[in-house]
């Protein structure tokens, strides 16, 4: 396994045991024991969900319990942070979180906020971008401003959705 993996695998383990302490101290079994769930905020497919089941395919190998992704999508990632702010602490139940988290509170699309959960780590940054035709009539970000502003309504936005970055 590369480095950038064990690292990746050794966040996700961090965020799995969270709440452990206590329960391993009152003699409960030995953490991990049982199947974690991994619940991903996207949808099967794309980024956010292949990132997530490499993360949990190092863990299963790691940790030696299965590792189960579970894609529970909608309200840019609400649904599934809202469940696992929901879960027992126990470390059976952990999950990514978009950095949609930060926002959806504020813009009044979901009541979740990023203090609702317990943020570890950080394991993939996706850089975002503007495209353009190339036979556009602006050539830098405040051009393009300038021309949305001049000429409001004529410019089409494609994005993930309301309330996504």
């Amino acid at each position: 396994m590369n480095k950038k993996w064990s690292r990746m695998a050794a966040a996700c383990i961090a965020v799995a045991t969270i709440g452990m302490g206590p329960a391993l101290a009152n003699g409960q079994k030995e953490y991990p024991s049982e199947t974690i769930n991994f619940i991903v905020h996207a949808a099967a497919g794309g980024g956010s969900d292949s990132m997530a089941r490499q993360l949990a395919n190092v863990m299963q190998k790691n940790l030696g319990v299965p590792v189960v992704c579970d894609n529970k999508v909608g309200a840019s990632g609400s649904i599934a942070m809202k469940y696992v702010s929901k879960s027992k602490p126990d470390g059976y139940t952990i999950g990514t979180a978009p950095c949609e988290l930060s926002m959806v509170n504020a813009l009044g699309y979901a009541d979740i906020k990023p203090d609702d959960v317990e943020l570890l780590g950080c394991a993939q940054t996706w850089a975002s971008c503007l495209t353009v035709p190339a036979d556009a009539p602006y050539n830098t970000f405040q051009e393009f401003i300038d021309f949305c502003k001049a000429n409001p309504g004529k410019v089409i936005v494609g994005n993930s959705g309301t309330g996504s970055i």
